[in-house]
């Protein structure tokens, strides 16, 4: 695998386009997850401070539209949305995960760990729910009983997961990433280490033929199910959100892809995010940095917004949550240049 200190050609700064707009009514504790509807501009945030918050996009701008509060007695670290829109899954430090039911604003709990829970996931064809926990444990949710109807140990605690298709990507504490087929969770299909340092992020691409993963030290790894360097399937990857005048290296806290490019972004601790293709291997545009730490980045099912979250990530400790690094969340256009695939460099 190859590694570079930058992606070749890095694009020049992208035109300005119209000025982010931040929205109102946030939760006041770090922002864990962004999320959009499948099929309405309606977007989720789930935060530390124990609640879920949704916003719809409309003609004058983005106003509140429900709010789960508290949805969990412990911190919410992940949410997402039902496929057909009319729920909200969340999975929290409680141990619980829950169905938000927007309709009637009420939460069901539809799975328990003896730990944290990591994530949660639904599986439409399946029609199952999938939770992953700090207690070393994938399990399999019908909503209809109590008790898992499936249960896979997992060797270390669960750092980060995501779900495409059949496909679950599960990054553990133990530096390696597990890839499951949901038609056979009897064990892994494959495993990829993630090198020296901690996952922090793992996402599989949109047309499920790999996966990228990202780690507290900068660095985004690119992974194909099947490498084939003759057709561009080469694995690769490679540092960024790294301040190399200040010698500091920053965590990347979250991909998301682009639903029509296929490219995706990046968000740092260095308070940016960052756009890429990773098929011509190259850095698309880099927006002016933050004030504070980018924790979470989502694109709307069209891909003309992207919402991103900015707030304490705990990067620098304690001593490095300082009143200024409060919670925001920004929508940002999109511009073309910024996410459309582009001609591969000579030499890469």
């Amino acid at each position: 695998m190859a590694y570079y200190a930058q992606p070749a050609a890095p694009a020049a700064a992208a035109p300005a386009g119209p000025p982010d707009y931040e929205v109102q009514n946030v939760q006041d504790d770090t922002i864990s997850s962004l999320a959009w509807s499948p099929n309405a501009n309606l977007l989720c945030a789930a935060s530390w401070n124990n609640d879920v918050r949704v916003w719809e996009m409309n003609q004058s701008g983005i106003v509140p539209r429900a709010a789960l509060q508290p949805a969990h007695t412990g911190p919410v670290l992940a949410a997402s949305w039902m496929p057909d829109g009319t729920g909200i899954l969340t999975a929290s430090a409680d141990k619980m995960a829950k169905l938000w039911n927007l309709s009637t604003n009420q939460a069901q709990q539809i799975a328990a760990h003896d730990g944290p829970i990591r994530d949660v996931e639904f599986f439409p064809d399946q029609r199952v729910f999938i939770t992953t926990s700090w207690d070393r444990t994938l399990r399999v949710w019908n909503g209809q009983q109590g008790t898992p109807v499936n249960r896979v140990q997992l060797p270390e605690r669960v750092w980060c997961c995501h779900s495409r298709g059949v496909y679950l990507a599960i990054a553990c504490a133990d530096k390696n990433i597990y890839s499951f087929d949901m038609r056979n969770l009897a064990q892994p299909f494959r495993t990829d280490a993630s090198k020296d340092n901690q996952t922090t992020v793992v996402k599989i691409f949109p047309d499920q033929t790999g996966l990228t993963h990202a780690s507290n030290d900068g660095r985004v790894s690119i992974l194909w199910y099947q490498e084939n360097p003759a057709i561009g399937r080469k694995n690769f990857a490679f540092k960024c959100h790294r301040d190399v005048t200040k010698k500091e290296v920053h965590g990347i806290n979250d991909i998301c892809f682009h639903p029509t490019f296929g490219t995706f972004v990046t968000a740092g601790g260095d308070c940016s995010y960052i756009f890429w293709d990773h098929i011509s291997q190259q850095r698309l545009a880099k927006p002016a940095k933050k004030t504070t730490p980018v924790t979470a980045v989502a694109f709307n099912n069209s891909g003309q917004y992207l919402a991103y979250a900015l707030g304490y990530d705990w990067e620098r400790g304690f001593d490095g949550n300082t009143p200024e690094k409060r919670t925001q969340i920004f929508l940002h256009q999109v511009t073309e240049d910024e996410v459309k695939p582009k001609p591969k460099a000579p030499g890469t």
